[in-house]
């Protein structure tokens, strides 16, 4: 019986607030970490640097995730 892939784990506190925040704010957001910190800080108040960085990581990854989706979905239409 195989587990698949380990991944990371997450509080779900911060996997429900970077959903929401990619959810709202997609088309401003990008694949780069940094870049997504500058503007998730400007529109989500944070407790801690820390809290912030958690939750802006695992935007940025569902950003890549969206974006490997869309590339696997285009080589297939062609």
């Amino acid at each position: 019986m195989g587990l698949g892939k380990m991944g990371k784990v997450r509080p779900l506190y911060i996997k429900k607030l970077a959903r929401k925040i990619v959810e709202e704010f997609e088309p401003y957001l990008t694949l780069d970490f940094e870049e997504n910190k500058q503007f998730i800080q400007r529109v989500v108040v944070f407790q801690s640097k820390r809290y912030r960085n958690r939750v802006v990581g695992y935007a940025t990854r569902l950003m890549k995730q969206k974006a490997r989706e869309q590339a696997e979905l285009d080589a297939r239409t062609d």
